[in-house]
């Protein structure tokens, strides 16, 4: 899930002292992670291996939500703020994550229905 491709990133960007990136097709409702490809020029990312190397599709019932289209995790834990929600289409059950951009400050909160 996207909580644990998250942690994931965090930590690995961290332990390998690379950048890592997911990225995020809201229409599609995708999501894949990238890793800084050092043998390229600039900053090109790349497919990452193991099990986190592979496209991810929410089911159709459910949606995803993002205020940004990638998030990035720095090798001294830092990483872009963002307000990601994978939510049913009725709005009763899911989780919201929250990262501020600070070293460990991810949230990943429930949400269910009220």
């Amino acid at each position: 899930n996207i909580g644990k491709m998250v942690r994931y990133a965090e930590a690995s960007a961290i332990m390998e002292e690379t950048r890592y990136k997911i990225v995020f097709d809201i229409e599609k409702r995708a999501y894949w992670l990238l890793k800084e490809d050092e043998k390229g020029p600039g900053n090109l990312f790349k497919k990452t291996d193991g099990r986190f190397g592979n496209k991810f599709f929410l089911p159709k019932d459910i949606l995803l939500k993002s205020d940004k289209n990638e998030l990035i995790f720095l090798p001294n834990g830092r990483s872009t703020k963002a307000s990601i929600s994978v939510i049913d289409d009725r709005g009763k059950k899911g989780y919201d994550i929250k990262t501020t951009g600070r070293a460990g400050q991810t949230e990943i909160s429930s949400v269910s229905e009220k």
